[in-house]
This record gives structure tokens, C-alpha cells and sequence, in this order.
């Protein structure tokens, strides 16, 4: 059975008979969606997930909503779960993912029953699609990266979100928030990791000013090409912030969630690709 998020009608077999529902469809943007669809799908979609809930009178909702949902201040050392919704003034994927936690917080103070996940950037096996980090893995295991920023991110495995949506069930408080973050890893370690697994090439560290000087060209050649674009003027300012404490011990303490080491999550992800022919 299948549905569009942004079709409620299509959604409504899919809550019978219903004792649980794992909400993740979104779209992940980093600036090559437009603000109408990422709106239509990250915020009128939960509305359509929250309003079948109440609906079907399902058990309990988990919501997957994203780190990037709370607001990113440079100034401040550590995000947790008290952290503010990012406002009007974050990039639009942010503005999505915290107007969506909007709506949820609403429906609990209707009777939903409901917990947030907020992880970061995942990473790990069985990557179908493959996801944008998953693109960047296979472009660094085939020399198809030719550069990398000097930057970073949190990395967070795929399976130890798995294990602790499935705790939540019966562990997650209703109406609380929790982060789940792992190991902040530089973009050239990242590229170690894979680079040596892979027996590829290293690609070359540019500061992010000549990053930013290339933009338009990318930008034309991802026009020309019809090709994504190795990067965008949102995914360097995400990579480039410096290494913020994004504290996950509420979800240790009360989901039993754990962090395996982000060299593990990449390298499994990269054998992952190998052993199902994405790197031929």
C-alpha cells in the first residue's frame, strides 16, 4: 500500500488497523528545492500524518524531525533540547522542520500522543537512494570529488537511530524532544575514511572562501549539465560552522540510545555501496 504525503485522501489505508506510526518523509534540501515544495511536503505532510493520527486514534506518533529544526546560533557552545525552533530568518529546510515540530507540539496539547527525534547528519548501510551523503561517499570512492572545504559535521549512524526510534515506542515520553546526535568529523577525515577503504584518490582541502568564489560557476555548470551540484552556498555554511556540542544524554538516558564511532558508520556504508554494485 502506498500514498503521497501531500495527499491526505491517499494517506487513509495506510493508518488502519494502525497501532504506531514512524513519520519520516521529507525533503532534505540543502537549496535545490524550491520553499512551495519543501513546505508542501516537510509541513503540510506531518499536518496530513498528524490529522490521520488523531483520525485513527493511533497509540503513539514518532516524529523524525531534524537537529537543523533548532536554531543554529554561532555564538552559542552547545544545542540540547531547550534550544529554540529556528526562525523566519534560518534557511528554508530549517524553517520546514521546526514549523512541523510547531504542529506536533500543537496536537499533543490536543491529546496526541507524540515524541520528536531530532538526529543529525545520518549516515550507514542500506542507503537505497542513495541520500546526499551517500552521493558524497560514492564520489569520493570513484575521484569524482575532486575538493573538499576545510569543515565539518556531526555523523550520526542510521542503525542506532533504528534501535532508539523502536525504544521510543515504549520509552518516549509524550510531547519531549530528543536529539540524537554522534561524532563531528571533519570533511577530510571523512574523506580519509573513505579514500582508504576505497583505494581512491584524496581529494584537495580549499578554504572556504574559494568555495564560495566558485558558486556561480557551479551553479551554471549544474545548469549546463543538468547534474546536482557539488555544492551550495547552504551546504558550505552548514559545513563550516565550528564544531557545536549537540547533546544527546537526554536520548541515552531515557531511550537507551547510543553512538557507535562515525568511522565505523562511513566505512560500513561505503562496503555497503561496494556489495550491492553502486561503485561499479
Amino acid at each position: 500500500v502506498s500514498g503521497s504525503i501531500t495527499n491526505k485522501q491517499s494517506l487513509s489505508n495506510l493508518f488502519k488497523d494502525v497501532d504506531y506510526v514512524f513519520h519520516l518523509a521529507a525533503i532534505i534540501s540543502i537549496g535545490k528545492n524550491s520553499k512551495e515544495n519543501i513546505f508542501k511536503v516537510n509541513i503540510e505532510g506531518t499536518k496530513n500524518v498528524i490529522e490521520l493520527c488523531e483520525q485513527y486514534s493511533i497509540k503513539k506518533l514518532i516524529h523524525f524531525s531534524s537537529v537543523h529544526a533548532l536554531e543554529q546560533n554561532k555564538q552559542s557552545s552547545k544545542i540540547d533540547e531547550n534550544t529554540p525552533l529556528a526562525n523566519n530568518k534560518a534557511f528554508i529546510y530549517d524553517q520546514s522542520k521546526a514549523e512541523a515540530e510547531r504542529l506536533i507540539i500543537e496536537a499533543v496539547d490536543r491529546g496526541l500522543n507524540a515524541i520528536i527525534l531530532n538526529p543529525t547528519s545520518v549516515v550507514g548501510p542500506d542507503d537505497y537512494v542513495p541520500s546526499l551523503v551517500g552521493q558524497m561517499i560514492l564520489k569520493l570512492s570513484s575521484n569524482k570529488l575532486p575538493f573538499i572545504i576545510k569543515g565539518g559535521y556531526n555523523w550520526v549512524d542510521v542503525r542506532d537511530i533504528i534501535e532508539t526510534a523502536i525504544n521510543a515506542l515504549e520509552k518516549g515520553r509524550s510531547g519531549e524532544r530528543y536529539l540524537l546526535s554522534g561524532e563531528w568529523k571533519s570533511l577530510n577525515e571523512v574523506a580519509h575514511f573513505i579514500t582508504k577503504e576505497a583505494g581512491s584518490k584524496p581529494p584537495i582541502i580549499i578554504p572556504l572562501f574559494l568555495a564560495r568564489i566558485g558558486l556561480p560557476f557551479i551553479k551554471i555548470y549544474s545548469w549546463l549539465s543538468k547534474k546536482d551540484p557539488l555544492y551550495t552556498n547552504e551546504a558550505l555554511s552548514i559545513v563550516s560552522q565550528p564544531s557545536v556540542q549537540i547533546v544527546n544524554s537526554k536520548a541515552k538516558k531515557e531511550l537507551g540510545f547510543r553512538n557507535r564511532p562515525a568511522k565505523e558508520s562511513f566505512i560500513d556504508a561505503y562496503n555497503w555501496f561496494k556489495q550491492n554494485n553502486y561503485t561499479n
